[in-house]
């Protein structure tokens, strides 16, 4: 039980948060492209990159 917590703390939820991530892509891509728009784009870009990162570890550890 306390592996499975650590692990929800020091991995999170990547497919919910994944998800989430996509969803508010889908909008942003609806709206009039401004700065401030395109601003947020990129930072959910990073954020996913930085999902995709964290996922990938995990999976090496969960490998192991």
């Amino acid at each position: 039980m306390k592996l499975r917590s650590w692990t929800q703390t020091t991995f999170g939820s990547f497919t919910k948060e994944m998800r989430e991530c996509r969803n508010e892509m889908a909008k942003l891509m609806e709206e009039v492209q401004m700065d401030t728009i395109i601003a947020k784009m990129k930072a959910l870009d990073n954020r996913m990159t930085e999902l995709e990162s964290r996922e990938v570890m995990y999976r090496k550890q969960q490998s192991r």
